[in-house]
């Protein structure tokens, strides 16, 4: 790699301290996934850190100091002597791979370099001044000009402008294929320090991605007396659970132990997952306490703030800030998928008795197709402007669906059901958007099992596959 001083001198080729080969589609994946991990007030947490281990292998890290997210990429060729770190923009890596077109992309990595200027009048580098003299002294400012900007050659006495004097800082490089080169900005050493993940770990919830889909779209970040913004995994019962107050979905799943799982981190791990993908939640055998090691001042109190209202005072020092953090529960739980290995924080929180409305009792049943209910829907809601709005859901000898336009306007729809009826008919209201958000969940031609109450209590639905879903109507049409 030829490098030019600003003097327009060629310097000695550099030779890169590291290089290797990898998968541009694998390294791609890894960087787009961990731009899912982000902080608003921390710019170092807009990079990722990018090793490349000695045998060539990539690992990619990030994390939003909640979740953090650690990517194997098995090297195709080439390798540097010793392990070399660096932090690089992720926006810039990924916008970089996805410029190029190559299966396999090239990554030599380039570290700084500091190279020493010399006096251009006598050749003289600045340390081989006598040590007990000032290698530069600024000469004299004559009268009326402030902004003075030379220097003195202490060993001839050369005058020229401060720039001269200044050495020639090579940075470090990330030299990305044929073309591209990136330039770390920023101190490896600014990285948060990353949670190893434990080799002793218990395999506590096995699932799927679809599975957890069907369930956590039930959450709500709005919480009042209860926190809902999780997934409660119950042994006891065998399901995983969610709910905002107004909705509740539950799946069967594997779990071996009680967790509770945060729903937006879940919603961030599962988004572009096929529905059949494997996720396999771990924890340790014992309950381990929150980490601050390697955590700075403004980390340390993002983190306080994240779990607490309480503002802390500029004045407190580290060490007073992770006392405090000392008393917040804390207990770490790890997940498998692909080639990538996370580590999320759980949440400690209050979760209300889902079992007091699970278990519907005396109710009729019908069975309607999926698509064909979504459909009916959708042209209820065609005039609509939003669909959160009651829609009057009515069971007869089929299901006839009203929703209120403006005034007298209205839309109407009605679905045929496979089996099963209501004597006598009745009718009760429910929000469009959650009933919308259930069918979605589901290809056309599943079945589902329609609990229908008689009076203003909630409608279940069932794909008698693990899935069971509730709604809660409401008050007004």
């Amino acid at each position: 790699m030829e490098t030019f001083n600003r003097k327009g001198k060629m310097m000695e080729e550099r030779k890169p301290d590291a290089n290797t080969r990898v998968p541009r589609q694998e390294l791609l994946d890894a960087v787009s996934f961990s731009r899912k991990f982000k902080s608003g007030s921390l710019t170092v947490l807009d990079n990722v850190k990018l090793t490349i281990q000695g045998d060539g292998d990539v690992a990619i890290y990030a994390t939003d100091l909640e979740t953090g997210v650690v990517s194997s990429i098995e090297s195709d060729g080439g390798c540097g002597e010793n392990p070399v770190d660096l932090l690089i923009d992720k926006k810039k890596l990924a916008d970089t791979l996805k410029s190029l077109k190559d299966e396999s992309v090239v990554l030599e990595f380039f570290a700084g370099e500091e190279v020493p200027d010399v006096c251009p009048e006598c050749g003289a580098a600045e340390f081989d001044a006598p040590p007990d003299e000032e290698v530069l002294t600024p000469s004299p400012a004559p009268e009326g000009a402030p902004n003075w900007d030379e220097k003195t050659c202490s060993k001839c006495g050369y005058v020229g402008k401060t720039k001269e004097f200044y050495p020639d800082n090579i940075p470090a490089e990330l030299k990305v294929g044929e073309f591209f080169t990136l330039h770390p900005v920023l101190n490896v050493d600014e990285f948060p320090e990353f949670p190893e993940f434990p080799k002793d770990l218990e395999d506590v919830v096995i699932t799927t991605a679809g599975n957890l889909r069907k369930v956590v779209g039930a959450s709500t970040t709005d919480n009042a007396h209860f926190s809902l913004d999780v997934v409660v995994c119950n042994k006891e019962d065998g399901v995983m659970v969610a709910t905002d107050g107004h909705r509740l979905h539950t799946v069967k799943t594997d779990i071996e132990r009680d967790l509770t799982l945060p729903a937006g981190t879940i919603k961030t791990l599962i988004a572009g997952k096929k529905d059949d993908d494997d996720l396999i939640f771990s924890l340790p055998p014992e309950k381990t306490a929150i980490c601050t090691d390697g955590l700075k001042k403004a980390e340390l109190v993002e983190l306080w703030e994240k779990h607490n209202n309480e503002k802390l005072s500029t004045n407190m020092t580290v060490a007073e800030i992770k006392t405090k953090l000392e008393t917040i529960p804390c207990e770490n739980a790890y997940m498998r998928t692909g080639n990538m290995k996370i580590t999320m924080r759980l949440p400690e929180t209050m979760f209300p008795d889902y079992k007091a409305v699970t278990s519907p009792k005396d109710l009729q049943e019908i069975v309607v197709k999926a698509g064909i209910l979504r459909e009916g829907m959708k042209q209820a809601l065609v005039l609509t402007a939003t669909t959160e709005m009651a829609v009057k859901v009515s069971f007869n000898g089929s299901i006839d669906l009203e929703t209120v336009v403006e005034g007298d306007s209205y839309n109407r729809a009605s679905v045929k059901i496979v089996s099963g009826g209501i004597e006598p008919p009745v009718s009760h209201n429910y929000n469009a958007r959650y009933i919308s958000d259930i069918l979605g969940l589901f290809k056309d031609d599943v079945s589902l099992t329609l609990s229908v109450p008689e009076k203003q209590k909630p409608l279940f639905f069932n794909d008698n596959a693990g899935f069971e879903g509730l709604v809660m109507p409401t008050r007004t049409a």
